[in-house]
């Protein structure tokens, strides 16, 4: 693990209760919040078990400490999946018409 990913993975605190919100660790390393977010994102695709929850009494990144918290994000993280995928259906499906059609155009 490269150092950035290092110090990012010791700013993020163990425990739902004291998550940390991406703005706050982009400030504290001097990195903008997209940049922190995509080193997020390769730290879990490389294995992290890094949770994230955007509730009203949460909002942001931590270490899970139990089972639950592994449990919760996966439920949160499977239904944005579903919600992203019932919103591409109907762009697949203008795709699929307009290859049945041959046009690359579309008239509004």
């Amino acid at each position: 693990m490269n150092d950035i990913k290092t110090t990012l993975m010791e700013y993020i605190p163990a425990g739902r209760e004291n998550a940390i919100k991406a703005k706050e660790i982009a400030n504290r390393l001097g990195m903008n919040y997209r940049a922190v977010t995509m080193l997020i994102h390769s730290l879990r695709t490389s294995g992290a078990v890094i949770c994230s929850d955007n509730s009203s009494d949460c909002n942001g990144f931590y270490k899970p400490t139990c089972k639950a918290d592994i449990e919760k994000f996966v439920k949160q993280m499977n239904s944005r999946t579903k919600k992203i995928k019932s919103a591409v259906k109907p762009a697949e499906k203008a795709l699929r018409d307009m290859e049945e059609l041959n046009i690359n155009e579309i008239a509004y």
